[in-house]
């Protein structure tokens, strides 16, 4: 046997996986379904705390039941029935209404701020710059800010 056959294969682990299935039975209470009356459903959430079944046009919020002993799913076959699968939960579901989500009312409006002229601008910009050559001031113990040899204090 040579070396190459005797190696594992490196992508063993990525091919092996578990399935698992698992039964649910879902609790309606007392409305009336027909599932002959039920074209198309939907669920959400099934691994979650609330799952959520739409049947239709009918919207179910469901939450999770351990039962006390284990509900045997059985399959009607003609006059005999075959087991399909035991479940030890059951989701009881409960008829829902959606309403849209309401946005929050928003604060007075202010007026539109006016767009600043070119002069207002430069005087903000020189007005940060003498506060950027204050603060530098401050913690170097005077100088000049900007670069060596450059005033900016000039604001003439």
């Amino acid at each position: 046997m040579s070396p190459e056959s005797r190696r594992p294969d490196e992508n063993a682990e990525e091919d092996e996986y578990e399935e698992e299935v698992s039964y649910v039975t879902l609790d309606f209470g007392s409305n009336p379904l027909s599932i002959d009356q039920i074209k198309e459903y939907q669920l959400i959430g099934l691994d979650s705390k609330t799952p959520v079944i739409r049947l239709g046009q009918n919207i179910y919020r469901g939450t999770w039941n351990e039962l006390l002993g284990t509900e045997i799913i059985l399959e009607k076959a003609g006059d005999t029935s075959r087991v399909v699968g035991l479940s030890k939960d059951r989701l009881l579901m409960e008829q829902v209404q959606l309403k849209p989500k309401e946005q929050p009312i928003p604060e007075q409006a202010s007026a539109p701020q006016p767009v600043p002229s070119t002069s207002s601008v430069q005087e903000h910009a020189m007005a940060s710059t003498a506060v950027g050559y204050l603060q530098n001031a401050a913690t170097n113990g005077g100088g000049t800010y900007g670069g060596e040899g450059q005033d900016v204090m000039d604001t003439t």
